[in-house]
């Protein structure tokens, strides 16, 4: 928990995405699926505030696990990420066109030798403590 942890708070996620397109050859669609997603984050935490509020000015009072605010917030994600495809497509993203990149990301050896040393390291003390 504490390696993805520390992973998450260390690496920058279009950084990470565009690495994983390009050095593990992950499908184009999946990584801007995953981009559009971490992108909806924020907006969903401000939309969920904003469905509160509403309720809150019709002195209803919605729960954090309320069905209701669970539906609200869905829909309006269905409709946000319908325009997030309809702007891919209009500015010309097809699914299995070869693609170029702006900036190149590359695996040097010495990350690959650092990364084996680490899981060898955890691996080893999980084993002696």
């Amino acid at each position: 928990i504490y390696l993805g942890a520390a992973f998450s708070f260390t690496t920058d996620m279009d950084l990470w995405l565009d690495s994983l397109e390009q050095n593990f050859h992950l499908p184009t669609v999946f990584i801007y699926g995953l981009r559009g997603a971490l992108s909806f984050v924020p907006r969903v935490k401000q939309e969920i505030k904003t469905i509160r509020v509403a309720a809150l000015m019709r002195v209803v009072k919605i729960a954090p696990y309320s069905p209701q605010l669970f539906l609200k917030s869905i829909l309006i994600s269905l409709r946000w990420s319908e325009r997030l495809s309809t702007a891919m497509i209009s500015h010309g993203f097809t699914e299995n066109a070869p693609r170029t990149h702006f900036k190149e990301i590359s695996i040097k050896k010495s990350d690959i030798f650092i990364a084996g040393i680490l899981i060898l390291l955890m691996q080893f003390s999980l084993l002696f403590f």
